[in-house]
């Protein structure tokens, strides 16, 4: 009885695996059950992160983050913690050994983040592009630039926060992913038959003649135009196995690059391998540097080749200046606004600025950004570094400063004080320079009129008139805020001391608003005043430009081009 009942149960355990061995064999065709369940289970199934895992997420933004990347990252957090009662938000630094420091299993990774995920969702990401991208256990938020990743918060927030609120079940999904893909001039930008991304710019580690600032003008039309930033590195960087590099100025690559270049010059050359711009002087590497940038940035189409040739030479006046005017408004100060100034500035590279309402915070800022390029002189409207300044920054690549000091609108220039028609000390900085390569001195001054009395402001006038009477016998470039607009009291008496307003009389001028708001005004309240014959206007810009997305300041700059008479 048992040997026939444990008989029965063999052959029933024979019956029931026997057709799994039949269906593993190469020569059974599947069935069409076994077909079905075949497609089902190598069908691609969406991964995801279900709702309950959301609480566990930590939003992770760069350590150096601008203010507008912050408030997107602080706009998820907000609406996470609506949902799950709470999200935590930190720095991408990290440190083993250290629980605070340390990665966490479940991120979302917001803008340029120190995170393999980050890079690896970036690479070939060009400037406008942006979107969102789960991989692992990360969700990476991020756009070619601040602007992008902005843009990239705001729909992740509608396409993947939005949904949760209205009662999804699932966080996130495969299927949510959105990439966008900017659309460019030059789709594919070659330069000398190269490839443009294969390139990296070299300027010298000293950068005595501006060369990082010419380097970074290349850069901004190579991304401009294609979209892709070149590496920018100064020459202390070995070469490695690098093919291709733009060379500015006299780099460790070539330090006799220059020798052979006639003064008054610029020169684009390439060599098979390299593209060199040379130039005895800062201003024949500025314009051979513009020179490319302008040939990089005039090109559209689906693939083009800049190409120069054996060589693009550039010729420019020795005689002839430029100079800036820009209030950079005193308030609010953060750093994304500081940045747009800066790289104003960095844009055009004029051989002085004169700025106003640059309070101690702002003059860090500016010498940080600028100091490889230029010297300053100045002091705050309060005495020393309390205040207000109207500084005067020069190219140490050009100039020499023979004299400089700060003065005050009143009857006591010499020390801090003000009229009691003004709200606050006001005054004018000055610099005697020497221009080095002829020996001719200009005197360049600065200053910042009171905004809320023109009984004060013709006042003022009146001290800064003697000053720039005593001073005729220089050739002179005035800047300033004069707070009022032409033909007033205060303004004619300026007129009167001998000097002539380049915005009229420049053969080359745009009469546009300099003090805007932000679209809040209109008004021409700016100045860049001459002493002709000896300083005569070229030309006269308003550069009312955005700088990555929005205005600098609520003044535009002026930029004017001159010649001297020494």
């Amino acid at each position: 009885m048992k040997k026939t009942r444990l008989i029965s149960v063999l052959l029933l355990l024979a019956l029931t695996v026997l057709p799994f061995f039949v269906g593993c064999t190469e020569t059974t065709p599947p069935t069409e059950t076994s077909a079905e369940t075949t497609a089902a289970e190598t069908e691609p199934v969406p991964t995801g992160v279900p709702m309950s895992l959301l609480s566990e997420y930590k939003l992770v933004r760069p350590e150096y983050v601008s203010e507008d990347v912050l408030n997107a990252a602080l706009s998820i957090r907000d609406r996470i913690i609506k949902l799950v009662g709470k999200c935590e938000i930190k720095s991408d630094y990290f440190k083993e050994g250290i629980p605070a420091l340390s990665i966490a299993e479940y991120e979302i990774l917001i803008g340029k983040t120190d995170r393999p995920e980050t890079r690896e969702f970036m690479a070939g990401m060009k400037k406008k592009d942006f979107g969102y991208k789960l991989i692992g256990n990360k969700i990476v938020i991020v756009g070619g630039d601040d602007e992008g990743t902005v843009k990239a918060v705001g729909l992740f927030i509608t396409n993947v926060i939005g949904k949760l609120e209205s009662g999804a079940e699932t966080f996130y999904v495969s299927e949510n992913d959105y990439y966008f893909g900017g659309k460019y001039n030059v789709d594919e930008l070659k330069i000398c038959g190269i490839p443009a991304a294969e390139y990296r710019i070299v300027y010298p580690k000293a950068s005595s003649l501006g060369e990082s600032a010419f380097a970074a003008i290349i850069a901004d039309a190579i991304e401009n135009t294609c979209g892709l930033r070149p590496t920018t590195v100064n020459d202390s960087e070995p070469r490695g196995d690098v093919a291709h590099e733009i060379l500015i100025g006299d780099t460790d690559r070539d330090r006799n690059a220059s020798a052979a270049v006639p003064v008054g010059e610029g020169v684009v050359s390439f060599d098979g391998k390299d593209i060199k711009i040379s130039s005895v002087d800062s201003a024949g590497i500025g314009v051979a540097a513009k020179k490319l940038a302008e040939m990089v940035e005039e090109k559209k189409g689906a693939s083009v080749d800049v190409a120069l040739g054996e060589s693009v030479r550039v010729v420019y006046s020795l005689a002839d200046m430029t100079g800036m005017s820009f209030n950079i408004k005193v308030n609010p100060y953060n750093a994304d606004r500081a940045a747009r100034v800066v790289k104003m500035i960095r844009n055009y590279l004029p051989d002085t600025v004169g700025c106003q309402e640059a309070s101690p915070s702002w003059m860090q800022s500016l010498k940080s950004g600028l100091s490889d390029v230029y010297a300053y002189v100045g002091e705050g409207r309060d005495g020393g570094n309390s205040g207000e300044y109207n500084p005067i920054f020069y190219k140490k690549s050009v100039f020499n400063l023979i004299d400089s000091g700060t003065r005050w609108l009143s009857d006591t220039p010499k020390y801090p004080s003000r009229y009691p028609e003004s709200s606050l000390n006001r005054i004018y900085t000055y610099a005697l320079l020497e221009r080095k390569s002829d020996g001719t001195k200009i005197m360049v001054i600065n200053t910042h009129f009171e905004h809320t009395s023109s009984e004060a402001r013709v006042k003022q006038a009146k001290v800064f008139a003697e000053f720039l009477k005593d001073n005729k016998q220089y050739p002179m470039i005035i800047t300033g805020d004069f707070n009022t607009t032409a033909n007033t009291p205060e303004y004619t008496t300026v007129i009167k001391a001998g000097v002539v307003d380049s915005s009229h009389v420049a053969p080359a001028s745009d009469r546009v608003a300099t003090f805007t708001n932000y679209g809040a005004s209109n008004k021409i309240i700016d100045f860049v005043f001459f002493n002709e014959p000896m300083a005569t206007p070229k030309s006269y810009k308003v550069l009312n430009e955005k700088i990555d997305g929005d205005w600098p300041s609520d003044h535009h700059p002026i930029l004017v081009e001159y010649r001297v008479v020494g």
